[in-house]
């Protein structure tokens, strides 16, 4: 097993990952892709991600904008001086 860790460096597979997948394979597995399994949904619904990320970008836009405005404020308000007569 060490061969595909000189081979490929820091890039190689954990040797018990691969020690699981040569066992999967020795018991008949004949598929790379992953299968499905409970927690993971089948499908994503593409229109409904791109609302959130959109609402999400939207309001970091937002946020980024009022901190800016903040801290021009502060600047302006930190560079006037200030005269007691």
């Amino acid at each position: 097993m060490e061969c595909h860790s000189e081979a490929l460096g820091n890039n190689a597979l954990p040797c018990r990952t691969v020690e699981r997948w040569v066992g999967k394979f020795q018991q008949g597995r004949v598929s790379t892709s992953d299968e499905q399994r409970s927690e993971r949904p089948l499908s994503v619904r593409t229109d409904s991600a791109r609302v959130v990320i959109e609402q999400l970008m939207d309001e970091y836009r937002r946020s980024r904008q009022q901190k800016k405005q903040i801290e021009k404020r502060t600047t302006n308000a930190s560079s006037c001086q200030l005269y007691v007569f």
